[in-house]
């Protein structure tokens, strides 16, 4: 229970490490690196990626940052995530779509969409910057854009 509470925390994953617990402050310090966002275009309202499974569906949006957001998820809402863990299953399989900041055509959330064939854009960098819990999006898993509508 302690290590599941210390993952809600925080965590940091680089080079095939989970590193849990750990603030950014903490993990920067110990690995002697800074991590940096990438800058977000003032009134930004999309966000492009890499297709992981076609389609296109317009739901709102629900950010799932770690294990305490799981449950809050509803049935229709587009997850918008940093990237997903195994954990995320239950919310996934109640998402309309999912998006993610990370990943690439091997990574969890393309598996997964390929295998429930739901839309899924993965690679935006940014959308957990750009949306936010209850807007309404668009999402063209056929073009990979992510949008507000």
């Amino acid at each position: 229970e302690q290590e599941l509470a210390e993952r809600d925390r925080e965590f940091w994953y680089t080079a095939g490490t989970l590193h849990a617990g750990m603030t950014q402050v903490e993990f920067e310090s110990q690995y002697k690196l800074t991590i940096q966002k990438p800058t977000v275009p003032k009134g930004a309202n999309m966000v492009k990626g890499k297709t992981a499974f076609p389609g296109k569906v317009q739901g709102r949006v629900r950010k799932v940052l770690g294990h305490a957001q799981i449950p809050l998820l509803q049935k229709g809402e587009v997850l918008v995530s940093t990237m997903t863990m195994p954990d995320f299953l239950p919310a996934i399989q109640k998402a309309a779509a999912f998006v993610t900041d990370e990943g690439g055509f091997t990574s969890h959330a393309a598996i997964l969409a390929r295998e429930l064939e739901k839309p899924c854009v993965v690679g935006t960098k940014i959308a957990t910057q750009v949306f936010h819990d209850g807007d309404m999006v668009e999402v063209d898993a056929e073009q990979g854009i992510v949008k507000k509508v």
